[in-house]
């Protein structure tokens, strides 16, 4: 039960899931990029975003890149093999594996060389999945088998690339082009926080935003003819509150400016770097204010000592930048980052750091020196605390404070950024007519809603019956109409033959197993006419009639056949003794052997000529064609008896005397031994057997006959059935009928090896 009502609501949920899938258009909308909760770096703890490559899929963590258009990963020749550098590398690529893999061979890096982005990848086209839903085909792949990047990146640009004399559409421009997943050409990015809370993670939304994740204001900023964003710096300020546990003493007056209107410029906003590119003069200020030396090692600024990097803790500060769209521009927005957001380590093995494995971190400060404006960059730092939102149809941009929470990545409100109506990208694929009207949706609500109803009802009522059905077993008495066959096994009644083709019936197979009849009463024969009506209709001669009433036996006639050989069955011999001696009764209105003078052996009859009466088996073949079976009784006629010898008598050419009472008692009782002893010699020569008749008793007398003929068997070829007798055993010398030659036999005690048997003949 409990199986079926959960099949019936699963199909219920599908079908109300169908119905809301027609009523509602599918339409392209924002997508989160799935993000983890591991941390990678080996200059600080960022957090990544998780894609799938190739087929089958391989998972691998990348950084997003805002001015990248293409897909980086690691490949396994950026490892020693080991599972800690595939761990702390965010997992590897195996190009070998995908079967999707188009290698196109080894190019260099597609990334701004001016920041010192540099190197050579192994290039190609393959799958990029974000869920088992999100797979984007041949995107532009780059393995890198080199220690210069720790993780790969996703690059978020919309600039395509030419490798094979085709524009390839970048990852974010497939989604909307060729997916048509995403509603515009739009993303955007926050770092996370790794020191806020217990760390909070990134953020990364295609073709939307996340509402929950930023304080929103309406400055806007325009993109850079490289469609990167890029925004005016006029200040940046340092504030110092110390704790209160601290006996710290800051030097210098709070705020402090460390960038000023003299050195306001553009900056680019650029995710692939970790780092605040600023001009040497502003570095200075930096170092000033803050007690940093420049290691020429590693090309950043780091402490003397870690004294100092404790007193900066202590200092508790906060640095404040006023972005604007241009230079010196009055609209500016403000976005405020603490001390801990530049609280960074260099760990094993990153470039220049002469360290090994396992030998600790060591404290700088993500300050790098811009050899010119063309180095202007924000790195990834600033946008731990900071959310950047990027509309390329709207070739605009837009750079809120970010917000913290501990169920930052369930509590997530995404938001669509629609396509201008104006805009110059190629949108997404969409319906021309996408929505239904509300009498349509109506209609198709109340249809679902009826075949829901129709389901439970249709359901409710078939359980119902299955029980009743069930119980009615338990309780035959109960089961009536066309389920009353539904009995116990040993309460069913007794089996009947369903009635078969009468044309071409057929039995079963016996395997010589010996066949059972069911007990019955006496076996009666149908009504028929006298037996003893003509002489002239059977083939008994007068001698073998007379020979009867001298001695009391009959005739050893042979068994009768049908014309095509077919055995036939031989008439009961009480009532050919009865016709014989007393002659038939042609008075009454009965035949002479009827049920009704069963057990009525002294009727009066009148005498008549000795007859034989046949049963015999139509052949399956006859002149009519017909190709019935089955036992039909006949009266046989002197054309059934081929046999020459026997030669009908007119009834003027017999006479019988009449005999007393005790005459007849005599003449119907045993045979004496002499005439068993002659019955025996024509049994075993019936070719040479002949009895001498008394011519006193007789008025005409034909000469001695040869009575008997030798038994031939002929397998029948029209009938399936052959009445089969012990090669031993000679036919009865009396040829009497099967049935009652058995209950004689039963009565007498004798063996049943002479019954006759049936068997099945193979065609």
């Amino acid at each position: 039960m409990g199986l079926l009502c959960h099949s019936s609501l699963q199909f219920i949920s599908c079908l109300w899931l169908l119905c809301i899938s027609i009523c509602r258009a599918a339409k392209p909308s924002a997508i989160a990029v799935p993000v983890g909760s591991d941390w990678y770096g080996d200059d600080g703890n960022w957090s990544p975003v998780n894609i799938r490559v190739g087929y089958p899929p391989q998972w691998v963590s990348v950084f997003p890149s805002t001015s990248s258009d293409e897909t980086w990963v690691i490949g396994p020749g950026g490892c020693d093999g080991t599972t800690t550098c595939r761990d702390k590398r965010g997992g590897l690529f195996y190009s070998n594996k995908s079967s999707t893999w188009d290698n196109l061979g080894y190019y260099e890096l597609g990334l701004d060389p001016q920041l010192g982005f540099g190197g050579y990848g192994d290039y190609g086209l393959d799958n990029v999945d974000l869920s088992d839903e999100i797979i984007i085909p041949s995107q532009i792949v780059s393995v890198i088998n080199t220690t210069e990047y720790w993780l790969g990146m996703l690059g978020l640009g919309v600039v395509a690339s030419n490798f094979t004399n085709a524009n390839q559409l970048t990852f974010l421009s497939s989604l909307v082009e060729n997916q048509s997943l995403i509603p515009s050409h739009s993303y955007s990015y926050t770092a996370g926080a790794y020191y806020r809370l217990k760390g909070v993670p990134s953020s990364l939304t295609l073709g939307g935003y996340d509402a929950n994740r930023f304080e929103f204001h309406d400055a806007t900023f325009t993109l850079d003819s490289s469609l990167n964003p890029s925004i005016a710096v006029n200040e940046i300020a340092v504030s110092a509150i110390p704790y209160s546990t601290s006996n710290q003493t800051v030097p210098w007056s709070s705020p402090l400016t460390l960038l000023g209107s003299a050195d306001s410029n553009l900056f680019t906003i650029d995710s692939s770097t970790p780092y605040l590119w600023l001009p040497e003069t502003v570095c200075d200020e930096f170092a000033a204010a803050l007690g940093l030396t420049y290691n020429s090692s590693v090309d950043l600024y780091t402490f003397v000592n870690s004294t100092q990097h404790d007193a900066l803790v202590d200092w508790n500060m906060t640095f404040t930048f006023s972005l604007a769209n241009l230079p010196g521009s009055s609209s500016s927005v403000e976005i405020t980052l603490p001390y801990d957001a530049f609280d960074l380590q260099l760990s094993y093995p990153y470039p220049g750091y002469n360290i090994t494995y396992g030998s600790g971190t060591f404290d700088y400060f993500p300050l790098k020196r811009a050899a010119n404006d063309s180095q202007y960059t924000i790195g990834r730092v600033f946008l731990q605390e900071s959310y950047l939102i990027v509309d390329y149809e709207r070739n605009n941009f837009s750079v809120y404070p970010a917000k913290f929470s501990t169920d930052a990545l369930q509590n997530i409100a995404l938001v669509d950024i629609s396509r201008p109506k104006n805009s110059t990208y190629r949108g997404p694929v969409e319906p021309e007519d996408s929505s239904l009207g509300t009498g349509i949706i109506v209609g198709i609500v109340v249809a679902a809603i009826i075949i829901i109803a129709l389901i439970i009802i249709v359901v409710v009522y078939l359980r119902r019956r299955r029980r009743r059905a069930l119980k009615s077993f338990d309780d035959p008495s109960t089961i009536t109409g066309k389920h009353s066959h539904l009995l116990k096994p040993e309460e069913k009644p007794l089996a009947s033959e369903v009635p078969g083709d009468t044309q071409h019936p057929h039995e079963a197979p016996t395997e010589q197993a010996e066949i059972h009849e069911m007990p019955g009463s006496l076996p009666f024969e149908l009504p028929g006419s006298d037996v003893l009506a003509s002489r002239s209709r059977y083939s008994m001669s007068a001698y073998d009639a007379q020979n009867y009433k001298n001695t009391g036996a009959l005739p050893t006639a042979p068994k009768g056949h049908d014309p095509h050989g077919g055995p036939v069955e031989m008439d009961h011999d009480d009532a050919v003794r009865e016709d014989l001696y007393y002659g038939s009764d042609t008075n009454s209105s009965m035949p002479a052997y009827s049920p009704s003078r069963v057990g009525q052996p002294s009727s009066p009859r009148l005498a008549s000529e000795p007859s034989i009466l046949q049963f015999s088996r139509n052949p399956s073949s006859t002149a009519g064609g017909s190709g019935g079976r089955g036992h039909t009784r006949s009266i046989g006629s002197n054309s059934n008896y081929s046999n020459p010898l026997f030669t009908p008598l007119t009834p003027d050419q017999l006479s019988y005397p009449t005999l007393s009472p005790q005459e007849r008692e005599q003449e119907r009782g045993i045979p004496s031994p002499i005439q068993v002893q002659q019955d025996q010699t024509q049994k075993e020569d019936p070719t040479t057997s002949t009895t001498t008749m008394d011519p006193s008793k007789h008025n005409a007398m034909p000469a001695p006959l040869n009575i008997m003929r030798s038994m031939e068997r002929k397998k029948s070829h029209d009938s399936r059935f052959s009445e089969d007798l012990p090669e031993t055993q000679s036919p009865s010398p009396r040829g009497v009928g099967v049935a009652r030659e058995r209950e004689r036999e039963k009565g007498k005690g004798r063996e049943r090896e002479q019954r006759r048997k049936y068997s099945w003949e193979e065609e």
